[in-house]
């Protein structure tokens, strides 16, 4: 798996990729990514993660605690909206 997290001038650090092969989906590998993430954008001082998410992995995402906020357009399927999802880290 790999995470990719990029520092925005507003005080957020936008989840720029989190993937995980799928033949390793639901062995856990996600949410240690997800964690290490998320202690990274702390570490950086940053004040939220904000992400665009895949339709599929919206959930994930939900239950690691990250709420939709808005739609934005796919960057890989034309025509289609990616939930914009935020996790407060305060």
């Amino acid at each position: 798996g790999v995470s990719h997290l990029i520092i925005m001038d507003n005080g957020e650090i936008d989840l720029d990729h989190l993937f995980v092969e799928p033949a390793f989906i639901g062995h856990g590998i996600g949410g240690l990514l997800w964690r290490h993430a998320v202690d990274q954008a702390r570490l950086m001082g940053a004040r939220a993660l904000v992400l665009g998410a895949d339709p599929n992995a919206r959930p994930f995402y939900e239950h690691m605690g990250a709420v939709v906020v808005g739609e934005i357009a796919s960057p890989v399927v034309t025509g289609r909206s990616n939930p914009l999802m935020r996790y407060e880290l305060s």
